[in-house]
């Protein structure tokens, strides 16, 4: 797995100029902000017989764990709400995937799914190790701050203009430690819930430097199709690049209803990866009627 040090490429999008930094690139399996998060046990490894996890069924952080817990041949075990008939006879993307590596999904009924998260929250079970939903925890700070340093070297060597680095948000772990190591602003949209959520997760987190957070203009529910991220998907696929259709579309459409507050200042987007999702998200908007 490679760890770190990924490309920068330029972009020509929405009428400007962007440099991307390429972290889906990162390794085929574990890239994009999970494999930052993630970097402190695929280089030190789990130092536990047992992961657990919890989450979406097609969660990207599912994926990237199960991958490198079979890599470390480790036992990874992972709670989500029961799946629907479908999806259950016929796993599709990250689901697929991570079961192929060898998860162990366990099902649970909606009304009993939040007790039971708490109770492995607060659980000390020996060689056994519990992953907060989506990385969002302590631990991911070594791989934040790696991203940090290799975007302070980026702008310092090409000698860009009040800088800025864009980074889409779920739990705002990615956003609010990597803004405490960038030497310029860091900036991010919340896809998941809203400003009030990611505000509440960086106090928990102790960031210390919050990002500026800029949201759409619309809510848009979390992983619903909307015509306006599909739009934003084709635009960023016809310049030349694909990137993930729930947090990354989310994020460019924010920055495209609000292009004056870049005007003048290079701009550096850090892709999400976790474009496998875009396999069953696509199947949703076609499901859908959008094409």
């Amino acid at each position: 797995m490679k760890l770190a040090n990924s490309p920068v490429t330029e972009l020509e999008v929405f009428g400007r100029k962007w440099f991307i930094k390429r972290d889906e690139l990162l390794d085929p399996q574990i890239n994009g902000n999970k494999a930052r998060k993630l970097y402190t046990f695929a280089a030190h490894g789990f130092k536990a017989s047992t992961v657990i996890s919890y989450g979406g069924a097609q969660s990207n952080a599912m994926y990237a764990i199960s991958a490198l817990a079979k890599s470390q041949g480790v036992e990874f075990v992972y709670y989500a709400k029961k799946l629907s008939s479908l999806l259950a006879a016929s796993p599709t993307g990250n689901l697929k995937t991570a079961l192929e590596n060898g998860m162990n999904l366990v099902e649970l009924e909606h009304s009993e799914y939040g007790a039971k998260i708490e109770e492995l929250l607060a659980s000390n079970e020996p060689d056994t190790l519990v992953i907060r939903q989506g990385g969002a925890d302590e631990y991911a700070r070594a791989g934040l701050k790696l991203l940090a340093a290799e975007l302070n070297e980026f702008a310092r060597l090409r000698n860009l203009k009040n800088p800025i680095a864009i980074t889409s948000s779920g739990t705002g772990t990615t956003a609010g430690y990597l803004s405490d190591y960038l030497d310029f602003e860091c900036l991010t949209t919340p896809c998941v819930s809203d400003a009030q959520f990611l505000n509440g997760e960086f106090e928990r987190l102790e960031v210390r430097k919050k990002p500026t957070i800029l949201e759409t203009n619309d809510k848009i529910a979390f992983a619903a199709p909307h015509p306006k991220l599909l739009a934003i998907h084709k635009e960023l696929l016809l310049a030349g690049l694909e990137f993930d259709l729930i947090y990354d579309a989310k994020c460019w459409l924010a920055i495209v209803e609000n292009l004056g507050y870049f005007e003048g200042r290079d701009v550096i987007f850090v892709h999400s990866g976790g474009l496998l999702g875009n396999e069953t998200q696509l199947a949703r908007y076609a499901h859908k009627g959008f094409f």
